[in-house]
């Protein structure tokens, strides 16, 4: 009692008149609406400069919060939008959706999985800068006998928010949607996969610097705050819109930073952990966006998770508030034994990370023992903090892409439950039939094949497909194709002018669903001026792809 008491004697002495009240009541329905049109939009501001198309949307929750939603159909490279596997990016705590586009566009998970062929869509949480809306109350609200827009925490999220954007995106795609979550991100999922929500919706989930038990978390800032409840004496003072760029903000943090054990000189560092792999180009960035506003009541409610241990919702910290709102004395836990096993969950953490302890994330896989072995892939990162996940010059090697091998997986078993396509036999699936290779070299290939390559080659010969033709690689952009190739399409590859006196021999099947009969025939008119003695011909009407590498009669054919 006594630090709460010291806490509000602090707040006064420093916050002074910041904290005077607002009783401004006006309707914002279309505030958010507004905010996402604005020529500081998310689709405007940080999208569309790099190159990618952008879509605005907003969507309203049952208790009439309007949350902004973007959405990146397709990759620079263009394309057909459509059909392309959905994936929902949700920010953690203080943050928006902007989280996902702070790197250049080859380290920032949103542009790589465009790029990579997803129907990416990006959510920013109620009370963040382009989610202010309501049908019917102000974020203006926050006087003290009125908390009205601000009188949630994260538990409204699991209830509200979350479902909300994610049953938007499944109406709109029409397909089971990927998720990704970092940070307070991760903890709204599992709160919901707990309950059993939004499964029949979910094709995959990745949770990365998971938030679930904090009770052991080491970062100096956060654990000082919740330990000399520094949230509850806002709220005492009225103050319902936790802002951490406002002047009340700064004072505070900055006495909190004067406190023994807690150094300030690295805000970042003091807060998250020490990040590897963040330069300071990208932090100005971040200062830019970020940090954003969230509601006190939620700040408590992550406090008393930190100094309880617990994953409950919101304590009243009055038995009658508590029955009143949940039927029992004390919150409901979530319990993280009860997500269900056969869930595809990719879960990385780091071993320098002070909000995502790796003591609580053990807590967290403990609760998850009994999941499916072949539905649970786990990454752990030594030197890896908080902000690494988002931030991280290298992210997109050490995370991204085992988590989009993940994805790919998934969507290589989404793509074999399509009515024309069976997979019985993947590799005729992929080539036809092949005459006569046989299962032992079958076998074989699978000990040593497929290898990876770069996303924007399998992007390339995407291209090609799509449109017949043999095209450098387009960026999808008349100003990065001019910058590459001082033209705004990419240049043609001339098959006619290939020397004529070059001895060649090619060898094709009836049956190559890859190298097909038309396509070859399409290249060899362009040989026709070719010197017959130097251009042999070869046509077997029973081979395919791989016949032509490893078929067992390919040494006489």
């Amino acid at each position: 009692m006594a630090n709460g008491l010291a806490s509000i004697v602090l707040v006064i002495l420093f916050c002074g008149s910041a904290f005077a009240s607002r009783t401004k009541l006006v309707s914002v329905k279309d505030e958010s609406r507004a905010a996402v049109l604005a020529d500081d939009g998310i689709c405007s501001s940080m999208v569309e400069p790099q190159g990618y198309g952008c879509q605005e949307h907003t969507v309203t929750t049952k208790d009439g919060y309007i949350l902004s939603l973007q959405r990146i159909p397709v990759g620079r490279s263009g394309g057909e939008p459509g059909n392309r596997p959905p994936v929902l990016l949700q920010h953690g705590l203080l943050m928006d959706a902007i989280t996902w586009l702070l790197s250049p566009p080859d380290q920032s998970l949103a542009f790589l999985l465009a790029d990579d062929g997803f129907d990416v869509w990006l959510a920013s949480t109620r009370g963040t800068k382009y989610s202010r809306g309501h049908t019917s109350l102000s974020p203006e609200d926050a006087v003290i006998f009125l908390p009205a827009y601000w009188d949630w925490t994260w538990d409204e999220l699991v209830a509200y928010d979350l479902p909300a954007t994610y049953e938007y995106v499944y109406g709109q795609t029409g397909q089971k949607v990927h998720y990704v979550g970092h940070s307070l991100g991760t903890l709204i999922a599992l709160a919901s996969f707990s309950k059993g929500q939004l499964v029949s919706m979910l094709q995959s989930a990745a949770l990365l610097s998971p938030i679930a038990y904090v009770g052991q978390l080491t970062s100096p800032l956060a654990r000082t705050a919740a330990d000399n409840f520094i949230a509850e004496a806002l709220m005492w003072l009225g103050i319902h819109e936790f802002d951490p760029r406002g002047e009340a903000g700064v004072k505070l943090l900055m006495k909190i930073c004067s406190k023994a054990g807690v150094d300030c000189t690295h805000l970042l560092t003091s807060f998250t952990g020490q990040n590897c792999c963040l330069n300071s180009s990208i932090v100005n960035v971040f200062l830019q966006h970020e940090p954003q506003s969230t509601s006190t009541k939620n700040m408590i409610h992550v406090a008393q998770m930190i100094r309880e241990g617990t994953i409950r919702m919101y304590d009243y910290q009055d038995e009658d508030e508590n029955m009143k709102h949940y039927g029992q004395p004390t919150p409901p836990a979530y319990d993280m034994t009860t997500i269900p096993n056969d869930l595809p969950l990719f879960l990385s953490y780091g071993g320098a990370d002070a909000l995502s302890d790796p003591t609580d994330v053990k807590l967290l896989l403990e609760s998850l023992k009994d999941h499916d072995g072949d539905k649970l892939v786990i990454q752990y990162r030594e030197d890896y903090a908080h902000a690494d996940y988002v931030m991280a010059e290298n992210a997109r090697q050490e995370v991204y892409e085992p988590l989009m091998g993940e994805a790919v997986a998934q969507l290589l078993e989404d793509l074999c439950k399509q009515p024309d396509v069976n997979c019985s036999d993947l590799m005729t699936s992929f080539t036809d039939k092949n005459c006569s290779v046989n299962s032992s070299q079958t076998n074989m290939f699978l000990e040593h094949e497929p290898q990876s390559t770069e996303t924007r080659n399998m992007i390339h010969l995407a291209q090609m497909i799509r449109r017949g033709t043999i095209a450098m690689y387009d960026y999808g952009s008349k100003d990065e194709n001019n910058k590459h190739y001082g033209q705004p399409t990419p240049p043609e590859y001339n098959m006619t002018s290939i020397p004529n006196d070059i001895p060649l021999f090619l060898g094709y099947g009836g049956q190559d669903l890859l190298s097909d009969v038309k396509d070859v025939q399409t290249l060899l008119d362009s040989l026709h001026d070719h010197e017959a003695d130097k251009l042999v011909v070869q046509y077997t009407e029973d081979y395919t792809h791989a016949d032509f590498v490893f078929g067992v009669n390919a040494s006489e054919v």
